[in-house]
Formats: structure tokens, sequence, C-alpha cells
């Protein structure tokens, strides 16, 4: 006959022969006595934990003909076929090799049909996070509303990758991590009734080193007893298994709490040498500082249980040393972990950070008191040399200051003026005097330069307060910005994420927040959308997309908010469209305007021109603070004369 591993010939045949999952046990075998059975189960927990097992053990117990208890018999024939895999009424499917859509539509096709013997057609799915997208879709519906006479059971070890819609439609079960206790129970049960002469330092050792999986126990458990012998010790586990001794722990610790840098290299070389990896020693001694926190706070944990015969030992290393010190060397080492499972000489890795960590956080550094002074004299000559070259540009600023000396400083009296200008498509500086020089015509040649000076100093302050005006996109754009969303998210290996909202559309942009609509009928996408973690990751794309902090807003097409953000999304791009045709028109009319600033003096021989002299003084007396502050200086230079200012409104909107 041939061997059967040890995890299949004790895999539990009933519900009492599950360890450590009380809290699912109960509640199935008092659903089938009260006949109160969902039709959608989902099992969720770490591996070896006894999902399957259960599983199959409920499938049994739904369909046995002389249930007891709860319990499935074992004896009658459906029960038989079940554990021999025969049964016709109990479907187990692996979706990891199960996952496309076309897989699941087969299991829709065979649903259909009515159980061949048992009362109900039971699907066990395991692995069910492998599920393709499209095949979570595909079943959803099923799993909504399936026939009578079917009942899924779902199991996984990654339940947050499962869909909240499928979630939402299952009941739930969470198996927990079996405790060293248990375990350690149960292999000196199976030891004895395969008489194996197993001690209890070896199976404490097999079920710390078994981290809650049963399965993994077992597994351990078998791998010793094919060494070809029947007595199983603490040390032929520690041998079989890779692990280290605890004498050499504790003599590398002590070298590492002491800095004795000589020492560390030789235990390293000696365990090197017996065959052990520096992977292996660097989790080893890792495990050994987690023991003497928790001994440093009176802890109880399954990692204690390895240290049956050395806990004075243990209490007494704790004792000596800081927390602070453990939590940096713990720091220190966890950060060569995983250094050393890419790097091609692990070893000298290993050296390096037990090296680090005996040396401590002080003198962890690489810069020395001298040359951090060095640095901090360095920069203080660096922020004095600034500080003569700002004085220095202050006290030789242009002469351009005296000009623009009565332009408001105050930012909301400029922001009172910012929209207020007048193009003109000429300038008329008729000459206020007959005997008028030659030489005026020079200086008004130099005032009208000077005018545009003004003029673009205090576009300045207008595009500073138009960076901060918000920034308006087009339709053309909108698209732009999702098909950027999309790339960004693809090549961030988002591809849920991505094919979610691929489904969408951009309803409005406003300011920083984001608008997304999707369809009703795509519900899923929306689910998944509305998640912490998508949504964090749809801002953090359109934030690298937009420069800026994003907020994303997902809603469905029948939404009634969504009918407000399109409204405001239509009156955002006319106002768009509206700042480009005006934008348009100025530009036009502003290429005549260089020509004929460069034609001003040609008009100031112009001698008829009282009455527009006297309107020239009431147009003065109208004009804003903004405008005064740019006539009044040209008046002085040039004469009573109509003088007319441009300043371009729309300069740096779209920059």
């Amino acid at each position: 006959m041939a061997y059967i591993a040890l995890y299949r010939k004790w895999r539990p045949k009933s519900f009492s022969d599950v360890v450590g999952q009380k809290q699912v046990t109960e509640i199935l075998q008092k659903a089938i006595c009260l006949d109160k059975i969902a039709h959608a189960y989902l099992f969720s927990g770490p591996r070896g934990t006894g999902k399957t097992s259960m599983a199959k053990i409920f499938a049994r117990a739904i369909n046995c003909e002389h249930e007891q208890n709860g319990n499935p018999c074992n004896t009658c024939s459906i029960c038989t076929q079940i554990i021999e895999g025969d049964s016709l009424d109990v479907v187990e499917i692996d979706a990891a090799s199960n996952r496309s859509i076309e897989d699941i539509r087969t299991l829709r096709e065979t649903i259909k049909f009515l159980p061949a013997e048992g009362r109900k057609k039971i699907y066990i799915i395991d692995e069910v996070h492998m599920l393709t997208i499209e095949a979570f879709n595909a079943l959803l519906k099923t799993l909504e509303e399936p026939p009578s006479h079917v009942i899924f059971i779902l199991a996984t070890t990654e339940p947050e990758r499962i869909p909240i819609t499928i979630l939402s439609r299952c009941q739930r079960y969470e198996f927990h991590r079996i405790s060293s206790d248990d375990i350690m129970s149960r292999l000196l049960y199976i030891a004895k009734e395969e008489n194996i002469s197993l001690t209890v330092e070896a199976a404490r050792l097999l079920a710390v080193q078994a981290e809650g999986g049963m399965r993994d126990a077992l597994s351990m458990l078998d791998q010793c007893v094919g060494n070809g012998t029947q007595y199983i010790d603490d040390n032929m586990v520690r041998q079989v298994l890779g692990l280290l001794g605890k004498e050499w722990i504790f003599s590398l610790s002590t070298a590492i709490f002491h800095n004795q840098g000589k020492e560390i290299i030789k235990q390293i070389d000696h365990i090197i040498h017996l065959g052990k990896e520096p992977y292996i020693i660097l989790s080893s001694f890792i495990e050994h500082i987690r023991a003497l926190m928790f001994m440093q706070v009176h802890a109880t944990s399954d990692v204690m249980a390895d240290y049956a015969e050395q806990m004075q030992e243990l209490e007494k290393q704790a004792q000596s040393i800081t927390s602070e010190r453990l939590f940096y060397i713990l720091k220190v080492l966890q950060e060569t972990l995983l250094q050393v499972k890419t790097s091609p000489m692990p070893r000298v890795i290993v050296e390096m950070g037990l090296l680090m960590a005996a040396q401590g956080e002080n003198k962890n550094t690489n810069i020395s008191d001298s040359a951090l002074a060095l640095q901090v004299n360095q920069l203080e000559n660096m922020v004095l040399q600034l500080q003569t070259k700002v004085d220095t540009l202050i006290k030789n600023k242009p002469i351009i200051t005296s000009v623009t000396s009565n332009i408001p400083e105050d930012k909301d009296e400029i922001d009172d003026y910012e929209e207020d200008y007048t193009v003109a498509s000429e300038i008329d500086v008729p000459c206020s005097q007959d005997n008028i020089k030659e030489a005026r015509t020079k200086e008004a040649k130099e005032a009208v330069v000077l005018s545009e000076k003004v003029v673009s100093t205090g576009n300045i302050t207008n595009k500073t307060t138009s960076e901060k005006k918000e920034k308006l996109y087009s339709s053309i754009e909108y698209e732009e910005i999702f098909q950027q969303v999309l790339r960004y998210l693809n090549d961030k290996k988002k591809k849920r994420i991505a094919y979610a909202f691929g489904q969408g559309k951009i309803v409005c942009i406003e300011k920083n927040t984001i608008v997304i609509s999707l369809n009703d009928k795509f519900s899923f996408g929306f689910n998944l959308l509305k998640e912490e973690n998508a949504r964090k990751m749809l801002e953090e794309a359109f934030g690298s997309i937009l420069q800026g902090t994003c907020y994303v807003q997902v809603y469905l097409d029948s939404d009634s908010q969504i009918k407000a953000w399109e409204k405001k999304s239509t009156a955002l791009l006319k106002k768009n469209n509206d700042n480009v045709q005006k934008k348009e028109v100025f530009h036009q009319k502003k290429e005549t305007l260089a020509a004929v600033v460069s034609a001003t003096h040609v008009h100031m021989d112009n001698t008829e021109t009282n009455t527009v002299l006297d309107a020239q003084v009431n147009d003065v007396k109208k004009m804003n603070l903004k405008e005064k502050s740019v006539v009044e200086p040209l008046l002085k230079r040039l004469g009573e004369c109509n003088i007319y200012i441009e300043e371009d409104p729309y300069k740096g909107e779209h920059e």
C-alpha cells in the first residue's frame, strides 16, 4: 500500500476532530441541527487552519443519511463517496487553476441539475480570491440567487482581495491560528497512534515552528519520521529543520550586547560551517530578541514555549539590557534581513548587520563632530553672503520704484481693481503748449517706455493673483486627464482599479475636487472605487497629473448629486470657453499697441486739442487708484495730455 502523508491521513473527519476552531464548529453544527443552512458561506483564515477540511465535513453533514448531532456518520454511502472524492453532489473547484470567466460560465450551466443522491448540491471553491474580476462578476448573480438545491462554500487566505459585493452575499467565518498548546497536544496524540516516540520538547518545538498551522506541523513531523527513526527529540527536530540551538543564540546575543566584534565573527563563522544559511541565522536571532522583549514586559506568547528549559537564562539576559537597546537592535536586523534576501553575498550582509547592532545607536554615524561643525560654518557663511547680496539689490533698486510708489500696496485694494481694465486702440498725446521743443519729444518717448515698465510691474501682481484663481479645463482636457490617469494606474500595476475607473467618466473638475460617475449596471466597480485604498490611489494619480492635492468623489449615474455636478461642470466649461474667446480678441487688439506707442511723438505737435484737454482732466479724476498711479507721473513729465494705458488681464492665467 502506498504511503500516505500524515496531514492527509489524519485530516479531520468530524467537527470534533477540528482543532482550535470551536467558534466555527459549534455554529455550523447548530445550523445543521436546526436546518437553518444558508446558500453561501465564506471560510477565511491563515493556511493550514482547517478551512477546506471544515468545508468537506460540513458538506457530508448536510447530505448525510444518518447525521448525529450535526456530525456526519462517515459510514453511509453518501459520506463514503464524499470522503473518496467520488460524489457527484459535492464538487471541489480550485480557483487558482479555474479562474477564468469561461470556467464560471460552465459552473453556471451545471448548477441547473438536481443532486444525484443527497439533499443538496454543494460547490466548494478553494482559494476563491484567485478568480478574475470578470469571473467574479459572472458569479455574482448566481451567488445572490442560486437554485434552492445549491450551496456554495468559498475558502480563501486573502479575503481582502474578494470584492465587497461577493462578501456581502456570504455568511463569513474567520478561522484563527491554532495555539501552540493545541497543536502540541494533537501531535502527541497522532504520534502515539502511529507508534512514534515523540518527546514533549520536540512536539513543542514543532508547534512553535508551525506558526498556527496544523498542516505545517504534521508535514514537519512527517519530515522527521522520514529520517528513518521512530524516536524524535528536540535536537533531531532542529537538525532536520535547520534550526539553531539555544546555546549558540545565547552566546551570540551576549557578544552583541557587550560589543565583542571578534566573538561575533567567530560565532557566525562556526554556525555557517555547520551548514546553516545566513538568512536562518538572522531570523533565529530576531526571534530571540522578540523573546527578550516579551520577557521584559512579562507577556506570554508561543515563542516563549521554545525556552522552557532556558527560561532562567532568558530572564537574566532580559534584565541585563534596556528596552531601547533591544528596539534599536531589532530595527537594524529587520533592515539587514531585507537586504539578505536580495544580496549576492548574504554572509557579508549578516556580519555587517550584527556588528552594527553591537556598536549601538550612538556610534551608528558617519559624520564626526568636527565634520559636522565644519558643515555648519559653511552654511552660516553662505547665509551671510546671500544677505549681503540682498542688501545690495535693495540699495541699487531701479528708478521705476519712484514711479510706482503710488500703486496700492494693500492686496485687497489691488484685487478690487484687478478686473477694471481698459483697452485702447490708439494712444493720443496732444501737446498743451505751442512752443514745445524737440527735446520734449525724446522725453515723451522715455516716459511711454517707462509707463510700459510700470504696467509690466503691475502684471507681476496680476500674475500672482491669477495663479490663485481656479484652473479651468475644456472637455478635450477632461478626456486627456482621464487617459493619463488610466496610464498611471496601469503603470502602478493597479489593474482592478484601472479597469473599474475605465468604465466611468470624469463629470467635473472643480478646484481640487474630481467627480467620477459610473453606470448603475457596474455596481461592482463603484463599490471598488469607494474603498479607501482605491480612492487614495485615484487621488494620488490625479494629484500627480494635476500637480496638487486632489480629492475624488465617486457616484452612480442615478445619484441625485450627479445632476448638480453636471450642471456645475457645464458652467465651468462655458466659463473656460468665454475666457478663451476674450483672450483671442484681446491679443488681436494688442497687435497694434507697439506701433502706436512708438508713434506717440508724432502727435506732440498737434495744438488743436483744447477741448480734448478739458476732457482729459475730467477723465483723470474718474480713474481708479491703479490707473492714476501710472498716469500721474507721466502727466508731470509730458504736461496736460491724453494717455491711455493697456494691461493684459489674461497674462499668466493659463501658464
